[in-house]
């Protein structure tokens, strides 16, 4: 303990003047360019040498490729190298993405990623459209940072985004594309394994490309007559509703609030084609939403004895977002054609 103090000295004097140095180095021209801002060097980092929560610096920080995210700037989210089952049930509209080295090949061995490329806040956005990720700096900062980039075996984008992933660390190499999608084995469905180095997203909610969707929900009360005694509405509530393209276009892919008659009641099923949907307390969908479900495809529930805790008394709906696991059963449906 009496020398361990020098020797920190020591390493950061070493660590400061090899970047001083390098700066030296560059040629005249490129002086100009070097921004010593980029360069951060934290005492923690020399120390203890690996960040267990992925946020602070490396002793070996470059520069990253043109319009990529410096390390400090990368989108929140949470690294790992603890095997772990992917594909959480991700619900919203905010665009959530995971990637993983999680080979069905050995399900011991695992890298991951998961985070939020546009940032955590919808109305606020914290990133930008279309800014470059590297994926060499995602996961635990240790063996030069290198533990994701052309190992990545799986992944999802789910929310109201867009994803490009590229076969270079500047988004170079265009190799697929995703929206509210996601694959457990990309060795297994073309030529994308172990090849990704870096990805960007943008924020869309395909409203140009919405197809009307039907809503279908009740306390089951028309199945079991108690049950509207039970919520205390005397009358059977079962909405069925179809959501045109002009439902949804003054919100920008949002209903206006849609309160439920005759009064609240404990959400028991549910049918939905095509859109995504939230409830809430009240009448004025004020809150956070109690419950919420729905995709592109097709997504049902009938659970009479369950009831979901709290009454709901008003809901909306949205362009879809989540993985859609079932295809939609309504598209021989008229409504489905309508523009």
């Amino acid at each position: 303990m009496v020398y361990k103090q020098p020797f920190q000295s020591l390493y950061l004097l070493v660590a400061v003047l090899s970047y001083t140095l390098s700066a030296w180095a560059l040629p005249t021209n490129e002086l100009s360019k070097f921004d010593s801002s980029k360069v951060s060097i934290k005492r923690a980092d020399i120390i203890e040498g690996v960040n267990f929560e992925g946020t602070a610096e490396t002793q070996e920080q470059t520069d990253p490729p043109p319009g990529s995210w410096l390390n400090e700037e990368r989108p929140p989210g949470t690294s790992s190298n603890h095997p772990k089952v992917p594909y959480n049930p991700i619900k919203g509209r905010q665009c959530f993405m995971g990637l993983y080295d999680y080979m069905d090949r050995d399900p011991n061995i695992s890298e991951n990623w998961e985070g939020q490329p546009l940032g955590t806040n919808a109305a606020e956005k914290e990133f930008y459209n279309n800014r470059c990720m590297n994926t060499h700096c995602l996961t635990i900062k240790v063996a030069g940072c290198d533990l994701l980039s052309n190992s990545i075996t799986s992944f999802i984008v789910t929310g109201w985004c867009e994803c490009e992933f590229f076969d270079n660390p500047n988004c170079d190499g265009h190799l697929f594309s995703a929206y509210n999608r996601e694959d457990g084995a990309i060795f297994k469905h073309g030529d994308d394994d172990n090849r990704i180095e870096s990805f960007r997203c943008w924020e869309t909610n395909y409203l140009d490309k919405f197809i009307p969707c039907r809503v279908m929900f009740s306390n089951g009360g028309e199945q079991y007559s108690y049950l509207n005694v039970d919520d205390g509405v005397m009358d059977t509530p079962f909405v069925d509703v179809i959501i045109r393209k002009g439902d949804l276009e003054p919100n920008g892919g949002v209903t206006d609030c849609r309160k439920i008659e005759p009064g609240e009641i404990k959400l028991r099923s549910y049918k939905i084609n095509g859109c995504s949907c939230e409830w809430f307390r009240g009448d004025k969908c004020e809150g956070d939403p109690i419950y919420g479900a729905g995709s592109s495809g097709m997504e049902k529930l009938f659970e009479v004895g369950a009831g979901w805790g709290e009454a709901v008394g008003s809901y909306k709906c949205y362009t879809p977002y989540g993985i859609p696991w079932v295809a939609r059963d309504d598209m021989d449906e008229p409504y489905t054609k309508e523009v």
